[in-house]
């Protein structure tokens, strides 16, 4: 069974995700990020030589339900 977020910071995006409005949820993500490429909000670079990027695993995002 998926947890629901009660407190006033709202959900978090494995509570979002499993949550039984899910869509609703997802679109309004979507339109948010739309919103910051349409106002520029942000510029995609190439990573640094001397750099590394944050590894994460798709699934510490799923639904628990999921994971079983």
């Amino acid at each position: 069974m998926c947890a629901t977020g009660t407190g006033e910071e709202g959900l978090t995006y494995v509570e979002a995700n499993c949550d039984p409005e899910k869509q609703k949820w997802l679109q309004a993500r979507a339109e948010g990020l739309q919103s910051f490429q349409d106002n520029q909000v942000w510029e995609v670079v190439s990573t640094p030589i001397n750099a590394s990027t944050v590894q994460y695993s798709s699934r510490q995002f799923l639904c628990p339900d999921v994971l079983r």
